[in-house]
């Protein structure tokens, strides 16, 4: 729909999974589309836009192998099928052997989605992977080139503006390497001056044009004067081994921040450790150290959830968000999809 009935006719001829799968049903979605993908031995692009989408489905089939292998037996050449049950035969799926022309994966790679898109390289270390410019539906920022370290800012696209620490506003020729910015835009459609809400960082320049990297949202978090921002959220929560969102906690007796993770990487005996760490990074910001001092914040504490990211996903679904556009979040002001999510049983470590 997106390209107009011409293009997409000639998409359904080449989508390894068919346009008329809808999410209707998440689970039965699931089911469907990795039948679909352990199908296609010729498979040789992955385009998603967060990684978490392929690493989910991924899971899903380490998890149900037997059973989408028997359901697609009889689809499938039997040579296929033989290579498919020796791939799957271990521990972790052979994805090398399951998808043998795969030649590349295009997804975010910056910002929040990093920590997610080196799990994807870890799982296809054979395959040459190319993170996503800066998209948005009012403009393309920035696109990926094969020569260039980092996408370049895509000059006919519209005119662009850059908004530093200080608040001055710079034109592209004027914006200085390893310095963030906010950007602002000017679109042939008619926005004027438009903050697109997004931080980037300029990493160097491919001929006169910027390379731009994408840090963050540029919303902070406030509940005292601290201000933390996505991108700094981000830094400090770049070390741990699995997906982890700050979530802020606001009432009259205990305002503070919940770090909210998944139980099957976060270890009783890591606790501590994990919790100091990231109040360390947290305290490097002079405004959050500062209300730590005083009490205005109270400790950090940590609350762990099984299956954290797919708990995400399905509560997200269920209020209506399509499944492939969601972006893990780092920094999360509403609580509401938190709310739902099944805490463990246990108590609450608390922050030194």
């Amino acid at each position: 729909s997106y390209f107009g009935e011409e293009v997409s006719s000639l998409f359904s001829e080449i989508l390894a999974v068919p346009f008329e799968l809808s999410v209707t049903n998440v689970a039965d979605w699931q089911f469907e589309t990795c039948k679909a993908l352990l199908k296609a031995e010729d498979l040789t692009l992955v385009s998603v836009w967060s990684p978490t989408f392929f690493t989910e489905l991924l899971k899903y089939i380490k998890e149900h192998r037997w059973t989408l292998l028997s359901s697609i037996e009889l689809e499938v050449l039997p040579d296929h099928a033989i290579r498919l049950r020796d791939a799957c035969s271990a521990i972790e799926p052979d994805w090398r052997c399951i998808w043998p022309n795969l030649r590349l994966i295009s997804s975010w790679c910056d910002g929040p989605a990093w920590t997610f898109a080196l799990e994807l390289q870890r799982a296809f270390p054979h395959v040459a992977f190319q993170g996503k410019g800066l998209l948005a539906t009012e403009a393309v920022m920035s696109i990926p080139l094969a020569a260039a370290r980092d996408p370049v800012l895509v000059p006919t696209s519209c005119f662009y503006e850059f908004r530093g620490e200080s608040q001055e506003i710079l034109s592209a020729d004027n914006i200085l390497v390893g310095v963030s910015y906010d950007l602002l835009i000017t679109t042939r459609a008619g926005l004027y001056r438009y903050d697109i809400g997004d931080r980037i960082l300029v990493t160097g320049f491919f001929g006169n044009t910027p390379m731009v990297r994408f840090l963050g949202r540029t919303g902070s978090s406030d509940l005292c004067g601290e201000k933390l921002t996505e991108y700094f959220v981000s830094a400090c929560l770049a070390k741990f081994p699995g997906f982890a969102v700050l979530a802020a906690r606001k009432d009259s007796e205990n305002t503070g921040y919940d770090l909210i993770v998944d139980s099957s990487w976060c270890q009783s005996i890591l606790d501590e450790k994990l919790i100091f760490d990231l109040e360390k990074s947290l305290r490097e910001n002079p405004q959050y150290d500062l209300a730590r001092v005083l009490g205005q914040l109270k400790p950090l504490t940590v609350r762990k959830v099984p299956n954290l990211i797919s708990s995400f996903q399905k509560s997200q679904v269920e209020h209506g968000r399509r499944l492939g556009d969601l972006k893990p979040p780092v920094l999360v002001h509403d609580r509401a999809w938190l709310d739902s999510l099944p805490y463990p049983i246990g108590e609450i470590h608390e922050s030194l």
